[in-house]
């Protein structure tokens, strides 16, 4: 047993996991991102696991290599750097239930600040303007061609919705960051307001 963050970790030994653990997983609204082996890993937007922290959505892990249930702290960047809490691998659905609970409500959580907000909003509105510069090089010359001389080919018009379709997503991916960023600083101002 190892200390950290004030609390012992559990023992690390290979556990089999139970068959229905996706299922039980999928019932309280946590997404499989990823499985391999004996790992899951498992995200989900709802607000009783986001509710507080600077991500959209909140990560949580299974390894059952090592008997490790483990969620994030909020701020996720990667696995190394965003361990909130660990807890045994729980083998019944009561369990599951409990245990999930319990990292929700024991996990440690990094700082929820106006600065990491607007970082994170201003991270994601970079990435869809460099994917929407990407797209105009790659198919800006055959819209500026059909602008000219217009549709005429099936081939132009599949180059030409490939790019207003990417467009649109990314500006919509926009968007959504701008929505995000403002009801993150509400939840921070009713925080420092109570």
């Amino acid at each position: 047993m190892s200390e950290e963050n004030g609390y012992t970790l559990p023992e690390c030994k290979e556990v089999k996991l139970p068959r229905n653990i996706r299922h039980w997983a999928r019932s309280r609204g946590l997404v499989v991102s990823y499985a391999e082996g004996d790992s899951i890993y498992l995200r989900s937007e709802r607000k009783e696991f986001t509710n507080g922290i600077v991500d959209r959505s909140r990560h949580f892990r299974i390894l059952g290599h090592i008997n490790y249930f483990q969620i994030c702290d909020g701020d996720f960047d990667r696995w190394a750097n965003s361990v909130g809490r660990t807890l045994p691998v729980p083998m019944t659905r009561a369990e599951f239930d409990a245990t999930l609970d319990e990292l929700v409500a024991t996990a440690e959580l990094r700082d929820l600040s106006e600065d990491r907000i607007n970082e994170d909003a201003d991270r994601q509105i970079s990435w869809a303007l460099n994917a929407i510069e990407a797209l105009e090089d790659r198919y800006g010359g055959v819209v500026a061609w059909a602008n000219t001389y217009g549709r005429h080919g099936k081939w132009v018009r599949r180059w030409v919705n490939r790019y207003q379709s990417g467009v649109a997503t990314e500006r919509g991916k926009i968007r959504q960051a701008n929505r995000h960023r403002k009801a993150k600083l509400d939840e921070l101002a009713a925080q420092m307001g109570a």
